[in-house]
């Protein structure tokens, strides 16, 4: 089963494209790691600082084990206007 993560995030105007370029070069790294079938980042057209990364892995192990990475949330979390929100989804 696939599993889905949906990560929202609102960036600091002043951060938008640090936020940015910090979700490109992870989609980059991440996308390589076992178990992770795709990593899209993208922006709203309406809000510049708003940003989506919708992250698919073929197990809850791989889930996990991306879960559990808090470095990229302590990079990202002072760059933010309110705490990132998660949506985990399973396909059918």
């Amino acid at each position: 089963m696939v599993h889905t993560i949906i990560a929202h995030f609102h960036a600091r105007p002043e951060s938008a494209q640090e936020i940015k370029d910090i979700l490109k070069e992870g989609a980059a790294l991440y996308v390589k790691d076992k178990g992770t079938i795709n990593w899209y980042v993208m922006h709203d057209h309406e809000d510049s600082t708003k940003f989506y990364a919708v992250e698919r892995y073929e197990s809850r192990a791989a889930v996990d084990v991306h879960i559990n990475n808090p470095h990229f949330c302590d990079f990202v979390g002072p760059r933010l206007v309110t705490p990132m929100t998660i949506t985990q989804t399973e396909e059918f």
